[in-house]
């Protein structure tokens, strides 16, 4: 573990020592965020009794804000930086290192969660404190429930990333895996809209992914929505989902191991 926070240390630090960027990519999804306010906001103005699927209008507001916090502080990719290791060949410095490509890549990840995920809880305790009048306001087991949900979920985030990150290996170009992955989470894991309000066969099919674990299922315990049953069942099926993406790693880095052929002396 000792390594990990080693490594942890590095990532985080090599996020804020570029501080205009880093400020600037955090604030520009706030812009998105204002744009589903106004949306969702001219929608419930259409009646006043307006309730879409069960979520009334403090209920939205406040899905709105916790899945964009959720949303943003995983949106970190390893998709660029492996490429250009890859491309450049700087990657052999992470294969020769005494510590396993899966924890590199995860402490990479949670550098960038820590720092900006900061800036968005911060930001997310503000919004609450100043209108918890027109939000949802959680009680205090369905608090640390989420907390507890939420973890799990950046975990199967990082996870996915990692993932997708190893398709690096097998092709000449990153954008397209970072495109479909994006488009992919965005849609099934209730980021853009609630699952709840997708029709019923994509809600089926959106249980049996891993996607809705990270934000939509979270948002639920929030809110709760759910038994103490079920937010049990969904933290067994996070962590199934956890272990499988890193069984998964263990596969694919051990073919591509085998294969990876390093020019040079």
């Amino acid at each position: 573990m000792r390594k990990f926070f080693t490594l942890l240390g590095i990532a985080i630090k090599s996020n804020v020592y570029y501080r205009t960027s880093m400020i600037l990519n955090m604030i520009t999804p706030l812009i998105v965020l204002c744009g589903q306010f106004l949306m969702w906001r001219g929608l419930y103005n259409l009646s006043d009794n307006a309730i879409y699927s069960g979520m009334t209008r403090s209920m939205m507001y406040s899905y709105i804000l916790i899945a964009f916090v959720l949303n943003n502080a995983m949106n970190w990719s390893t998709e660029s930086r492996l490429s250009k290791e890859i491309r450049n060949g700087d990657v052999v410095a992470r294969v020769i290192r005494p510590t396993s490509f899966l924890m590199q890549n995860l402490a990479n990840m949670l550098g960038g969660v820590v720092v900006q995920g900061f800036f968005y809880v911060i930001f997310c305790i503000i919004v609450f404190s100043c209108f918890y009048r027109s939000l949802f306001v959680p009680s205090a087991c369905n608090l640390a429930l989420f907390i507890v949900s939420a973890i799990l979920g950046v975990v199967i985030r990082m996870a996915i990333n990692d993932f997708f990150g190893l398709l690096c290996f097998y092709v000449t170009g990153y954008l397209g895996i970072v495109w479909m992955k994006n488009a992919i989470i965005g849609f099934f894991s209730g980021a853009l809209i609630p699952v709840v309000l997708f029709p019923e066969n994509l809600q089926r099919i959106s249980m049996f992914l891993p996607f809705e674990y990270m934000i939509h299922v979270p948002i639920a315990v929030f809110m709760g929505e759910y038994s103490i049953y079920r937010i049990l069942l969904s933290f067994g099926i996070q962590g199934f989902w956890i272990m499988f993406f890193f069984a998964l790693h263990s596969i694919i880095y051990r073919k591509i191991r085998v294969n990876m052929v390093i020019a040079g002396g």
